[in-house]
């Protein structure tokens, strides 16, 4: 565990750290965005004096997130950032490829072959992912036995042999020619110049498509510590509420407007690694039996590190 991880993961705070000291952190983080496009070059133990002076710097700001007195929604992505900005996956291990594991289950609605009736269900999957350090990726993904919300439904599913044509149980290895989102570009690592970059995409037409494409940049993701940062500051700038709050990790959720269909709630780690994206429908699908406000996908990640090879279960 790097000192950083183990410093969040073990000390606490008596109190929310004031306005001053927020608006002080968040000066620290952009003045070192700034010195560290000057000088990019590190050698290893520089970046352990580096990370041994951010740690009393964490501790003497109050900058590690509480749990027992919540601060302010923007507060607790401000001191997630500022840690985030100070821990390199990069060296967190050694290798050419980032990867991470997770879970996932998501709706899916089929078609009953022969017919035109339409099932819902639910299938997990488990998955690994290796990212390059140029953005290229190579995808393991198991899907496993859906998950129905009756017999009958269950039964149409087996007898028309839909879990065939679903590949359940299957393993598959795909190797992705696409870049990972977060080296399609050179994206600002200033947070307004950031935010701006996303809201000119197209596809984004709300806050929550925003949250969507935010996490986007740091999921399974290759991203700077100075990306990884700027991004966690531009949630911190869009309408959301907290959730949950322990000592290590902190639960935020989109708060929907009449343009939004959905509701994303995320769990990010106490130094801006992102455990778990959450999506519910806000109306259902009433003729499906989808009740307002159902997770229609959840995905639990793992931690992203380093490491040597690809290693698939097929090898």
């Amino acid at each position: 565990m790097n000192p950083i991880d183990r410093l969040l993961r073990t000390t606490l705070v008596e109190r929310a750290p004031t306005e001053g000291e927020i608006e002080r952190i968040d000066t620290r983080y952009r003045e070192g965005i700034r010195a560290n496009a000057r000088t990019r070059t590190h050698t290893v133990w520089s970046r352990l004096v580096i990370v041994a002076a951010v740690v009393v710097a964490l501790v003497a700001a109050a900058v590690v997130i509480q749990a027992t007195r919540p601060a302010t929604v923007s507060a607790s992505l401000q001191e997630i950032a500022y840690a985030a900005s100070v821990v390199d996956v990069s060296t967190l291990g050694s290798g050419d490829y980032y990867y991470t594991e997770s879970t996932s289950t998501d709706l899916v609605v089929g078609s009953v072959p022969g017919s035109e009736e339409h099932i819902a269900y639910l299938i997990p999957e488990s998955r690994r992912v290796w990212v390059s350090r140029t953005g290229t990726f190579v995808i393991e993904a198991t899907l496993h036995a859906p998950v129905f919300f009756d017999d009958d439904s269950r039964a149409l599913y087996y007898r028309n042999g839909m879990d065939v044509g679903d590949r359940i149980g299957l393993t598959t290895v795909t190797a992705q020619s696409s870049t990972h989102t977060a080296l399609k570009q050179d994206w600002p690592t200033d947070p307004d110049a950031l935010a701006r970059a996303i809201r000119a995409k197209p596809s984004v037409q709300t806050d929550t498509d925003v949250v969507n494409f935010a996490l986007n940049l740091i999921r399974e993701s290759p991203a700077s510590p100075q990306l990884r940062a700027a991004t966690v500051l531009v949630l911190a700038n869009l309408h959301l509420r907290v959730v949950d709050r322990t000592e290590t990790n902190t639960t935020f959720e989109t708060i929907p407007t009449g343009q939004d269909d959905s509701i994303i709630r995320f769990e990010l780690r106490n130094d801006g690694q992102l455990l778990r994206i959450q999506t519910r429908t806000v109306d259902g699908f009433p003729s499906l039996g989808i009740p307002a406000g159902f997770a229609i996908s959840d995905a639990n990640y793992g931690p992203t590190a380093l490491v040597e090879e690809v290693a698939t279960s097929s090898q």
